[in-house]
């Protein structure tokens, strides 16, 4: 709301019936120096959409377009024009006017890719999948991403890619000479994929943690992937070891769905061994893979030692989580279920 208040007071292009907020992006900060101190300002790019009518007016605006009628700007602006974004170059433009700050940044946090934008929309409105299943989007996601900033900077301009030093960092490569040797990435690609990587977290806001951690580890090991390349590495090379990332992190993410399972199975089953009841029921109404991977092993467990296990699921309308859970119990204990039908009863 504050910024369709701003962005209306400065243009009057964020009425309602002029636009939609679509996202908003990562925030930079802005460093502005004086003989006496520094401030820093905290630049928030957000994203509109004009609605149709308005950009097919001005879908032929040019650099030197006149104001329109729609835009009116207020005493904090002196000028504006319009411009594609796929012509906007820092680097080109800065010598013909002057820019907003950081309007590099800004826009590479708002405009991101299709395949960043559709895991985003998926992961904000989805109402089935769980922590782990989320995991594996993030993971698949961004590393797509990176494959496909590798394919562009690579046919564009490679040095905006990689460079032979100094650049934000690389993970440590276990060699006495520290890391003088291997690729290092330059800034320009890292920041987009952290632009991708705030998208992405910010999309599910009660899953922020998991999301993160799972960020965090596709990051440590892109850099450790990519220090094992050299400056000589072909695109193929680059491609082929962030395709690998996926293999390497999903296994990781499985992993610890098996450790959390096999962790909880135990905890749940020694707190019904205490109360030394021969059967023991659960109620569960939500549906979640590690709680299933949790039952079932649990299940395996009580068989074991003995004790009679009850689930019942609720139905958790409209999504039926609860049954959902115990159909999947159903086709992981299928073969467990024949052979000691006695001790699973749901």
């Amino acid at each position: 709301q504050a910024a369709s208040r701003e962005l209306y007071g400065g243009t009057h292009l964020a009425s309602p019936q002029h636009g939609l907020l679509l996202r908003y992006g990562r925030s930079h900060d802005l460093h502005t120096h004086s003989n006496t101190h520094t401030d820093i300002f905290v630049i928030h790019p957000f994203l509109f959409l004009l609605n149709d009518s308005y950009a097919h007016k001005n879908s032929h605006c040019s650099d030197d377009c006149q104001l329109s009628e729609e835009v009116c700007i207020d005493g904090e602006h002196d000028d504006y024009r319009w411009q594609l974004v796929n012509k906007v170059n820092p680097k080109i433009d800065r010598n013909l006017f002057p820019l907003v700050p950081k309007l590099e940044e800004a826009l590479n946090s708002v405009l991101v890719s299709d395949i960043v934008c559709n895991s985003s929309n998926f992961l904000s409105n989805d109402r089935k999948c769980g922590a782990t299943e989320y995991s594996h989007i993030i993971v698949n996601t961004l590393c797509r991403t990176a494959i496909e900033l590798v394919l562009y900077y690579c046919n564009n301009d490679r040095d905006l890619l990689i460079i032979e030093s100094g650049a934000v960092t690389k993970a440590p490569c276990d060699h006495e000479d520290g890391i003088e040797e291997g690729l290092y990435v330059s800034n320009s690609f890292y920041n987009r994929i952290l632009d991708s990587v705030w998208i992405l977290i910010d999309s599910r806001p009660a899953m922020r943690s998991t999301l993160t951690f799972t960020a965090v580890q596709f990051m440590k090991h892109l850099l450790g992937q990519l220090s094992k390349l050299s400056m000589n590495s072909t695109t193929g090379d680059l491609c082929h070891s962030l395709d690998q990332l996926t293999n390497t992190i999903e296994s990781q993410i499985n992993q610890i769905s098996r450790t959390t399972a096999n962790i909880a199975s135990q905890a749940i089953l020694e707190h019904i061994l205490l109360t030394e009841k021969q059967s023991f029921t659960i109620l569960i109404h939500s549906f979640s893979s590690i709680l299933t991977a949790t039952l079932a092993e649990l299940f395996h467990l009580c068989i074991e030692d003995s004790v009679s296990l009850i689930i019942i699921g609720t139905e958790s309308r409209p999504l039926n989580e609860g049954i959902s859970s115990l159909n999947k119990l159903d086709s992981i204990l299928q073969g467990m279920i024949q052979h000691k039908p006695n001790r699973i009863n749901y």
